[in-house]
């Protein structure tokens, strides 16, 4: 009976694995067995390694009647070659989701949704950042810092976006009939990025523990009463007045990470 699982494998050996998908790999892997069934020919999975060390995955699959070529399996190898960069890490989120989506149509939802990122994307380019991935309500974006960059500049950066954030959502709450809020937690730490997916279908993402941190920072703000909470790291290089707000546990974080906040919030 099969048992093992591919990515197991992946994590234990840290090399990738490749089997055509037929009844000896179905029986090897019953995930395998089950992409038989829908008619996949082959498969590939592969670690990513984290400059950390820690080792991730990711697993393609293809219904072409021959399977990878050699080309394929190229292009693959390739984009699992994740940039692995410093970065000042925003992690942002709409409070009051849940209950605001059952009780509006899709439609409203939607449309709070797009004003909401409207307040954001323009200042997070406008100051040099880049918007990775809208997750629901939720907003991922970085502001790269190359190998000699300025940390500091960097993060009065994701700063001056911040403030301009949350100056165009002031004005669209003095004009709209509900207002809404966000948010928002600045990191900065080391991420891996690049495109994720199946073979027919790719994402754009970021991963790492650095965007872990920043997520569950994020979910301190509405506890606090805080539109934006900092880490500890990006602290230490900001210009400007900060507040220790403690030191919180918090999920899939090892120790209890101290959080700051701005003396003008």
């Amino acid at each position: 009976m099969a048992s093992l699982v591919p990515i197991t494998v992946v994590f234990r050996t840290r090399r990738e694995l490749r089997r055509r998908i037929d009844d000896a790999a179905a029986s090897e892997f019953h995930v395998l067995g089950e992409l038989k069934a829908q008619g996949y020919t082959d498969y590939l999975c592969a670690p990513l390694v984290f400059t950390n060390g820690e080792i991730h995955g990711a697993a393609f699959a293809t219904r072409h009647a021959n399977g990878f070529s050699d080309g394929d399996v190229d292009h693959i190898r390739h984009i699992l070659r994740p940039l692995a960069r410093i970065a000042e890490i925003w992690f942002s989120d709409l409070r009051g989701f849940t209950a605001m989506s059952s009780k509006a149509s899709p439609q409203q939802v939607i449309g709070v949704l797009n004003e909401l990122f409207d307040c954001q994307v323009p200042a997070i380019e406008d100051h040099g950042g880049e918007v990775l991935k809208f997750i629901g309500d939720g907003l991922l974006a970085i502001f790269p810092l190359a190998s000699d960059g300025d940390v500091r500049k960097r993060c009065a950066d994701g700063l001056a976006a911040a403030r301009a954030a949350f100056a165009a959502l002031d004005v669209r709450n003095a004009k709209a009939e509900s207002p809404i809020e966000f948010g928002l937690a600045l990191h900065v730490g080391e991420v891996a990025y690049g495109n994720i997916g199946g073979a027919l279908r790719l994402d754009f993402t970021a991963i790492g523990p650095a965007v872990n941190l920043a997520a569950r920072l994020e979910s301190l703000t509405g506890k606090l009463g805080r539109r934006i909470v900092l880490s500890s790291e990006l602290a230490e290089h900001a210009a400007v007045p900060l507040v220790e707000l403690g030191t919180f546990e918090l999920k899939g974080v090892s120790g209890a990470p101290r959080v700051f906040g701005l003396t003008s919030t």
